[in-house]
């Protein structure tokens, strides 16, 4: 439970920044965040949390979702100007 509200806040808040930003990868952290939402309820009522290829798609979007949230918070250095 704490990796998912974890997971999840982190998200939201790369979410925020990217949106500042004016990033269009925001597009696809949503994206990512909104797969994961749909297979959790999902696997509450079958059993598709047994099934190898499913369970690796989580793990995917897992990935996805965390490499967008530490790209979210680096820091974009500005070149200095001469």
């Amino acid at each position: 439970l704490w990796f998912l509200v974890t997971l999840f806040n982190r998200s939201a808040s790369a979410i925020k920044s990217l949106r500042d930003r004016s990033d269009a990868s925001a597009i696809g952290l949503m994206s990512a965040i909104a797969a994961m939402v749909a297979m959790l309820p999902h696997g509450f009522v079958d059993t598709v949390w047994y099934r190898p290829e499913v369970a690796t798609v989580w793990w995917l979007m897992v990935a996805v979702v965390f490499s967008y949230v530490t790209r979210s918070f680096e820091v974009i250095e500005e070149p200095d100007s001469l």
